[in-house]
């Protein structure tokens, strides 16, 4: 066999195991579930909520960061993997993206400037994309319309996972 063909097939051989690599180590990374303790972060509401005659009760939302780094406005820790953040949504609803405007800024380079919207209405809660570049995913299945979330959905949005726990009175 001439040696050009043992190059060829060497480069296939190399090129076949470096995808190999590629594929296990993402997946390692998809199903590796956090081992630090959850610690409940909370914030003030980024926007206060609308004062009307009659008292109203804020919905706040309780989210597991599987996968990624968030800062929320108005607090001072950052939140990582494995932590427990509860998030007020004032005026019903919660920005998140890479931008310092959003409520939750996400540090993800494949996250958008302003890459979703979550927001409550008639009592349930809802995530919509805002024509990220990258997309949001609620259970690996891309959003192309508000998705109302369920206990345990998992959000993806760039490299960062989000793990949706529910929502409670406050």
């Amino acid at each position: 066999m001439p040696i050009w063909e043992w190059v060829w097939h060497f480069s296939w051989l190399a090129a076949a195991y470096v995808f190999l690599w590629q594929v296990v180590r993402a997946t390692r990374s998809w199903t590796q579930i956090p081992a630090t303790p959850v610690r409940s972060v909370a914030s003030e509401p980024a926007v206060a909520p609308s004062r009307g005659s009659e008292e109203q009760t804020q919905q706040t939302a309780r989210i597991l960061v599987l996968q990624g780094n968030l800062s929320v406005r108005g607090a001072d820790n950052p939140i990582e993997a494995g932590e427990e953040l509860h998030l007020p949504l004032a005026e019903n609803q919660v920005y998140i993206g890479r931008g310092p405007e959003n409520d939750v800024q996400v540090h993800d380079a494949y996250v958008s400037s302003r890459h979703l919207r979550m927001y409550a209405e008639a009592g349930m809660v809802y995530v919509q994309d805002l024509g990220s570049r990258n997309g949001t995913f609620v259970n690996n299945k891309r959003l192309t319309a508000p998705v109302a979330l369920d206990a345990g959905d998992e959000i993806r949005l760039g490299e960062t996972r989000l793990r949706w726990l529910g929502c409670f009175n406050s």
